[in-house]
């Protein structure tokens, strides 16, 4: 009834192409898929069949199992790429018909272990062929039960190279970790945090060289500032040092996509400004003002203790 003149009441005549307008939508689809085997028996009286007679079952990933490989893909990225707790994609199943247990679940994910082995040894492999790695550890909580382990407090470590990371659960925060992972002495430098793991390590390797966290020094001082206010302008000069650094290498990753003449200029920015405060740091390690005010606070450090 639209297709015509409001006033007079003729038609309209068609005119070529449409008008489109688009709307994004999302369908879910959970659906089983049904393998049905014909079934039969022998009719002869040889004897070397059973009385019933059916082609194998095709293989499965998990043998027996009743999880295709699709569900596993969404497991496992649901999990590891978008890190949603698992218990959370078991509820979204269960509001679309499939209900599963976290015990499948969990049970699943330790028969697919040898599967993704090798692809994590490759990617580890990789880092160990570059010279330049970050490392990190934190508290991570597992809920297993360990022999000769008490409490479930473990750590999570993380190996970063320049074109890969890897991540290590373990319930060890000594130096085995690390150990284990570059599998000898590493030769290359070291980004950490001074936790004492690293320096054990930089003390037996002697090709491996430490690069101290620029974020944690400056953490160093401002406590150093509060702490001490006869210190604080000089601890402050150095937080400000620090965040000149920050401010120049941001300015620096800004022109990565841009001609290599504007990275290489920003770079030299920055390393210049690198030398400035190594040369800072050397004249205050020979000042005898700096070294007075350090044996104060060492005193006093000694006479609270």
């Amino acid at each position: 009834e639209q297709q015509k003149c409001p006033r007079c009441g003729r038609r309209l005549d068609p005119f070529p192409g449409t008008d489109d307008a688009q709307v994004v939508e999302i369908e879910t689809r959970v659906w089983r898929r049904v393998i049905r085997r014909r079934r039969y028996h022998p009719s002869c009286g040889c004897g070397v069949l059973p009385g019933i007679v059916t082609a194998p079952s095709p293989a499965r990933l998990i043998p027996r199992g009743k999880l295709g490989i699709s569900v596993w893909v969404r497991v496992i990225l649901d999990k590891y790429l978008y890190a949603r707790p698992s218990h959370r994609l078991l509820q979204e199943l269960a509001s679309q018909g499939v209900r599963l247990s976290p015990g499948t679940i969990a049970g699943g994910l330790r028969k697919l272990l040898p599967l993704l082995e090798p692809v994590r040894e490759a990617i580890r492999s990789r880092q160990l062929s570059e010279d330049r790695w970050q490392a990190d550890e934190t508290g991570w909580r597992v809920f297993e039960e360990v022999e000769g382990k008490v409490g479930h407090g473990w750590h999570l470590w993380v190996f970063r190279s320049p074109s890969t990371v890897v991540f290590t659960l373990s319930p060890s925060r000594s130096a085995q970790v690390p150990e284990a992972h570059f599998g000898g002495p590493a030769a290359g430098i070291l980004l950490s945090d001074r936790y004492v793991v690293y320096k054990k390590l930089a003390r037996q390797w002697e090709d491996l060289e430490l690069a101290f966290c620029w974020a944690h020094v400056r953490r160093d001082f401002f406590s150093l500032a509060r702490a001490w206010p006869e210190l604080e302008g000089w601890a402050m000069s150095w937080v400000e040092g620090i965040g000149g650094l920050f401010d120049l290498n941001r300015r620096r990753l800004q022109v990565r996509k841009q001609p290599e003449s504007c990275f290489a200029a920003r770079d030299r920015e920055l390393r210049g400004a690198v030398r400035g405060l190594e040369r800072q740091r050397d004249a205050e390690l020979r000042s005898p003002a700096l070294h007075g005010a350090c044996r104060k606070v060492l005193r006093s450090l000694e006479r609270r203790a």
